[in-house]
């Protein structure tokens, strides 16, 4: 069939506006994709740098707090001559001040030597005796031993209650006379309210985490993979590592520079959970942790759809609207005067 002007002209312009759409689909494709992945990483920085502040102001205090009951004079004494009972009542007395200025109302103090562990809060009876002494059989008493052995100044051990659901932060600060290893000396710091709001944020594709010393896992969405007394020392049997597909080294890295450049939040592409997502990492150097937002670019909901359909749509409408103006505008000026010409020189040639 052979088409004439007119339609060889109607189908030049009908390929034209399907190559224009197509491309600009791909463009409009390329945008948005862009558009989400500069949201993804300004909202994984944001929302490190929120949740560092948010976790480092309430144990920053604590932490301060059981510095000062450990380098306190009484308890110097006390330690020093231990079957001083007026240097024991003095300390205990000091003790009580800490007791009621610590969020959890709670202090403790261990000694060493002789294995024994000092206890006091509001929800047991005042008692200046040993509440237990610690035995290396005893699994429970591992992050005694295990701070003995591998801390220098102090450690936060993270402890999960899976039957209360509770998570608490025992802080443990290391007491010295002459430089030697004599006491530890803290307080328990109940972050179950904030882990819950941490790992519970409701936002779609993003998922929170606090990791400790070796990359062990200090909160999480999933309670199970929370690394248990991992602060003392102790080897984690559940790290960042183990979620990770394919080479580390990269998270490795970006774990490295976050701890030597505290202020900074890094950025690192990691396949995680099966899915590959951005990782923004910062390091708080108050308690050895870092902070971890995961985001699945696919998941989150870093764009309204919704908001981008009216324009998309609006914008595609105006450019069918523009090549069907085109198309009018292309038959009228130059089509219909050329049929025109065609048929007076055909009237002519025919006579």
């Amino acid at each position: 069939m052979r088409l004439g002007l007119r339609w060889k002209s109607a189908l030049a312009v009908s390929l034209s506006a399907t190559l224009v759409l197509g491309l600009s689909a791909i463009i409009a494709a390329r945008v948005v994709q862009s558009v989400q992945e500069n949201l993804g990483e300004a909202f994984a920085r944001n929302a490190t740098q929120f949740n560092k502040q948010r976790l480092l102001t309430p144990v920053a205090r604590e932490l301060a707090l059981s510095q000062r009951l450990a380098d306190s004079q009484t308890l110097h004494l006390w330690l020093a001559d231990p079957s001083n009972d007026k240097a024991r009542q003095l300390f205990f007395r000091e003790a009580e001040g800490y007791r009621r200025a610590f969020s959890d109302h709670s202090y403790f103090v261990a000694d060493i030597a002789r294995r024994s562990y000092y206890f006091n809060d509001t929800k047991t009876p005042f008692s200046e005796k040993p509440r237990q002494v610690f035995d290396p059989k005893v699994p429970a008493d591992a992050w005694f031993f295990g701070s003995v052995k591998n801390t220098e100044n102090y450690n936060l051990n993270v402890d999960f209650n899976p039957n209360r659901h509770e998570t608490k932060v025992r802080i443990n600060v290391m007491h010295r006379e002459k430089g030697r290893k004599s006491a530890i000396a803290g307080t328990g710091l109940d972050l179950t309210e904030f882990v819950k709001t941490f790992v519970s944020g409701g936002e779609s594709g993003v998922t929170p985490i606090i990791l400790g010393q070796g990359g062990a896992i200090q909160a999480h969405p999933d309670a199970k993979l929370i690394a248990l007394n991992s602060g003392s020392g102790q080897k984690a049997k559940s790290t960042i590592f183990n979620l990770l597909e394919g080479n580390g080294v990269p998270v490795q890295n970006a774990l490295d520079t976050a701890k030597a450049n505290p202020n900074s939040v890094q950025l690192v592409e990691a396949t995680l959970a099966h899915k590959p997502q951005l990782l923004a990492i910062s390091y708080v150097p108050e308690l050895r942790w870092h902070v971890v937002t995961a985001v699945d670019l696919n998941a989150a909901q870093l764009l309204d759809s919704r908001a981008l359909a009216l324009p998309l749509v609006l914008g595609a409408a105006t450019l069918v609207a523009l090549l069907a103006l085109v198309a009018v505008a292309v038959n009228r000026v130059v089509v219909s005067p050329l049929l025109r010409l065609t048929k007076s020189v055909r009237q002519i040639e025919s006579g």
